[in-house]
């Protein structure tokens, strides 16, 4: 189970920006920008406005803005995104609502160079 550093209340409406390396759950509402190093998680009920940067985003509320994860964003049924996405892995569960772009992030210290084109090879 996640331990959250920082917990925005179901009754709680925040302007600004905000910023933690430690867990965020967001149960209410945020105008602004999200920045974790670690789990971003979006509650039911709550509705982010703004673009969110973590290495995993959960969402089972509502999001109007870009998503950045460097691991998994995942929709829950129920969810609402509205934004273009970029991450390693996408999840979006039975009942979800995506509406963006939708941009994979590549491991590349693992992957091995392309093979040139039989063009460029002078073939």
């Amino acid at each position: 189970m996640e331990v959250f550093d920082t917990i925005i209340g179901q009754n709680v409406k925040l302007q600004g920006n905000l910023t933690n390396q430690g867990a965020i759950q967001i149960n209410g509402q945020v105008e602004g920008q999200i920045e974790s190093e670690s789990t971003v998680t979006i509650g039911s009920g709550a509705m982010v406005k703004g673009p969110i940067k973590a290495k995993t985003v959960e969402v089972t509320g509502e999001i109007y803005g870009s998503v950045v994860a460097n691991d998994r964003v995942e929709l829950m049924p129920k969810a609402k995104l509205i934004g273009d996405v970029t991450t390693k892995n996408l999840v979006i569960r039975l009942g979800a609502s995506f509406i963006g772009k939708s941009s994979t992030i590549n491991d590349t210290s693992s992957e091995k160079p392309a093979a040139k084109p039989a063009y460029e090879s002078g073939k």
